[in-house]
């Protein structure tokens, strides 16, 4: 064997060794991409009432849309959502038609992410004393806080904080925007 190809064999061991130890990286990578690929191709190719969409975005924040670059995430919509079930099963409906009910579901999301927008935008900042005056408004309008607080729970499966933050703070916070653009 002439000096050249022993050269070029000590090269192919060299790259070899190399490889080997590159292998078990090039394979978690690629096991890992496809496992992504596969829970990402569940979560937007499944309905979003499939079980195994629920328990992907419980752990992995997957979006659903973005409003000026911030994401609303999947998760959230399917809280929206559930509550929504809460609300129609509590009443006796039925659903009607889920691509427009899940349609509304985000654009409310989105109205409120870009209430959020602006009022960041605006220097608007909420206004906790209007916050609790509306809530003891919707209260006093229940009966009793009690009542209320049964009420809600029946209807959308929330406590009364929940309410507050997802019903009650929103209303008041797009109001406050409404008032400092005009």
């Amino acid at each position: 064997m002439n000096e050249e190809s022993r050269a070029d064999e000590k090269k192919l061991e060299t790259g070899n060794r190399k490889l080997e130890k590159a292998l078990p990286w090039i394979v978690g990578a690629s096991a890992i991409f496809v496992v992504a690929l596969l829970l990402s191709a569940a979560v937007y190719l499944l309905p979003p009432s499939h079980a195994l969409v629920g328990v992907i975005v419980r752990i992995l924040p997957y979006p659903i849309a973005s409003v000026d670059g911030r994401f609303i995430t999947y998760e959230d919509f399917l809280d929206e959502r559930a509550a929504v079930d809460v609300y129609l099963a509590a009443n006796s409906q039925e659903r009607s038609d889920m691509e427009e009910l899940n349609a509304s579901i985000l654009d409310a999301l989105i109205q409120r992410e870009a209430v959020e927008l602006l009022a960041k935008r605006y220097a608007v900042s909420l206004d906790r004393d209007r916050v609790q005056t509306l809530y003891d408004d919707t209260v006093t309008e229940a009966g009793s806080p009690e009542d209320f607080v049964r009420e809600i729970m029946a209807s959308f499966g929330w406590d009364e904080e929940t309410f507050r933050a997802r019903v009650v703070a929103p209303l008041v916070l797009s109001a406050q925007v409404a008032e400092s653009i005009q």
